[in-house]
């Protein structure tokens, strides 16, 4: 038991999970669950932590990472990743909510020096990726 990816509903179900594997990657989930996620050490990559926050406060946008979070990702050595298919597979007009939530976790990403990522399952151009990561402000 080596590595794993897990997609975890709550923050007592990651811990369940978690067990005696030494990587671990993690779906984004409530805020609870990303925080849980961000506290353990066995935990290598954040992947998508916007994917549950639909709905913005009237003064604010919920996009699933936070400052004190951010910290913990920098400190713990956890990557935030974004999914690319993931993206793909959305309506336009929810992609268009979904990259300004993005915009805003690169820019936390970048103020506290956590690694960003993009993640890609299907084997896509590295320039054109690399590009999308530009436009999204990431360096």
């Amino acid at each position: 038991m080596d590595s794993l990816i897990i997609q975890p509903k709550t923050a007592k179900e990651f811990y369940q999970v978690i067990g005696n594997y030494k990587k671990i990657a993690v779906y984004g989930g409530t805020e609870e669950v990303n925080k849980a996620a961000l506290e353990n050490k066995k935990v290598e990559m954040l992947i998508n932590p916007e994917r549950y926050f639909d709905k913005d406060k009237m003064d604010s946008r919920e996009s699933g990472l936070n400052d004190s979070m951010c910290k913990l990702a920098r400190d713990n050595k956890i990557k935030i990743a974004i999914e690319i298919d993931y993206l793909l597979k959305l309506t336009e007009e929810e992609r268009i909510g979904k990259l300004g939530k993005i915009m805003q976790n690169v820019g936390l990403c970048r103020k506290y020096n956590v690694a960003f990522v993009i993640f890609d399952r299907e084997g896509r151009n590295e320039k054109d990726l690399n590009g999308f990561a530009l436009c999204l402000g990431a360096r």
